[in-house]
């Protein structure tokens, strides 16, 4: 069973490149795409969009990648603790590593740009 993925992103063109992305590979069924963390947060509660994966960059100026989850695991916790929370980042830094290993639901931090070989391997991780 193909699985739904959200990305959420306020990098235009890095959006554009994984929407190509995901497309391609055929790995899911559908895909949300965001670029304010906040319109995604709304979109899970007021839509019923309830994705199997979420891709989550860090660095956004309205609302970073911590403080979504946060804000995912007070409004939506179904969703929180459901679906596989993937960190995708350019950051190098090492406390943006342990800080995600501080969140049990994220299940990885992946470095950008995205491979489909990464992708393949986040569309295969059984979901709970």
């Amino acid at each position: 069973m193909k699985k739904t993925i959200a990305v959420v992103d306020d990098d235009d063109i890095y959006r554009i490149i994984v929407k190509k992305m995901i497309s391609i590979s055929g790995l899911f069924e559908a895909d949300h795409l965001f670029n304010d963390p906040q319109m995604a947060l709304r979109s899970f509660k007021e839509e019923g969009i309830s994705p199997d994966i979420i891709l989550l960059d860090v660095n956004m100026p309205s609302l970073d990648g911590w403080e979504f989850l946060d804000n995912l695991k007070s409004c939506c916790p179904d969703i929180y603790h459901s679906c596989d929370i993937y960190i995708v980042t350019s950051s190098i830094y090492s406390k943006d590593q342990e800080r995600a290993k501080s969140y049990q639901e994220v299940k990885g931090f992946i470095s950008k740009p995205i491979s489909q070989d990464i992708l393949k391997k986040v569309a295969s991780t059984p979901t709970l």
